[in-house]
């Protein structure tokens, strides 16, 4: 999103412009069918990993089922990651419909994306990372992988065997190319900074990443998935499972780390949602005399009046043939006009950041307050 922002590459650029050793599924020349935004958001159709990582995978499964000894759990190269796309196809249809939050998730995907924008941008992945998101950020006990650490200060991961009711210490995960998919490291305060900055505007903050792009991320599942009204990200690898999740409206968050695979995110997520939201939504404004005044089209097409009298709200909208008669609440910040039948005028009132009556949506128009 920052190469986008600065113009370096576009959301629809085709991947093979910089990876070429990406066949896809076209013989056109230079296109592989596959774009920056489809790998981004999971819609490319790509399977979820690379043929390359068949050892990986039998090193997981060999220490999992049999106890194997193995100390380190090893990703496939770059090398091989590279050698292995000519032999990739998709595995779905591109931009497949699905419920609402879910998605064919590809870690293939993002390290095909992290090799192009790394060569886009000409830099090291790892590295662009680091001096371009985490230290403006101030995020200075994150990184990649736990080798890259002077001192040893990874929490050491945790498998539970359910036969021997034991937890087992997993072996070290190395991510080779798999780094752009996974294989960092960090902590909850910094990982607490880095959902303070998806709410922060500030000339700081837009220089890292507009506040329209941080929103677009949201809205069109680039790299995050939706939970309305939540939006979050988890990922797990053995021994290990994190979840970072935040509430763009009232502006909370919360990461959760822990050193095993074996943990029930969702219901966690719902507790924290249930327990906390409510202290942070906007309060309904208690006084009607706050819906009052003058609202204006933008423009200066038309103008109207929201008054109190006897205790209820009246309106000047299509006063010269609707009866005058109370608004009433239909929720909050809701009223009702009534009308004909069962055709009524709605007016929905929102609040600024402040709590306070700013506009007014009726007639499928914006109006705003004087």
């Amino acid at each position: 999103m920052q190469l986008m922002q600065k113009k370096v590459v576009d959301l629809h650029d085709d991947v093979k412009k910089y990876v070429p050793e990406f066949r896809g599924d076209t013989d056109l020349p230079g296109k592989s069918g596959t774009t920056f935004f489809q790998l981004a958001t999971h819609t490319s159709g790509l399977p979820r990993n690379t043929p390359a990582d068949i050892n990986f995978a039998k090193q997981v499964d060999k220490w999992i089922l049999v106890g194997s000894p193995d100390s380190l759990l090893e990703a496939s190269s770059k090398k091989e990651l590279l050698q292995s796309l000519k032999f990739i196809k998709k595995e779905y249809p591109e931009y497949e419909l699905m419920s609402y939050g879910d998605r064919h998730y590809s870690n293939l995907g993002y390290s095909l994306l992290g090799i192009a924008l790394e060569r886009a941008a000409k830099t090291d992945y790892a590295d662009y990372i680091l001096n371009n998101i985490c230290k403006p950020l101030n995020m200075n006990n994150t990184g990649f992988d736990a080798n890259s650490l002077e001192n040893n200060i990874i929490a050491k991961g945790y498998y539970f065997d359910e036969g021997n009711k034991v937890f087992l210490h997993t072996p070290v995960f190395k991510s080779n190319s798999a780094l752009y998919a996974g294989g960092m490291f960090s902590t909850g305060t910094d990982l607490a900074k880095y959902i303070s900055f998806q709410f922060q505007n500030s000339n700081s903050a837009n220089s890292i990443l507009t506040e329209g792009n941080r929103a677009m991320m949201w809205t069109f599942k680039i790299a995050w998935k939706p939970s309305y009204p939540l939006v979050f990200h988890e990922g797990h690898i053995l021994g290990y499972r994190s979840i970072v999740t935040f509430n763009p409206e009232i502006k909370l968050g919360w990461v959760v780390l822990t050193n095993t695979n074996d943990f029930e995110f969702s219901r966690l997520n719902e507790y924290f949602h249930q327990l906390l939201s409510p202290i942070y939504y906007k309060k309904p404004v208690p006084d009607l005399k706050e819906y009052t005044g003058i609202y204006q089209l933008e423009g200066g097409y038309g103008s109207m009046e929201i008054y109190l009298r006897n205790g209820s709200l009246y309106s000047t909208y299509l006063k010269e043939i609707l009866p005058e008669t109370p608004l009433i609440s239909t929720g909050n910040n809701r009223f009702k006009a009534q009308g004909k039948g069962n055709y009524n005028v709605g007016y929905e009132f929102i609040q600024d950041e402040n709590g306070e009556i700013r506009m007014l949506n009726l007639g499928q128009l914006k109006w705003v307050k004087q």
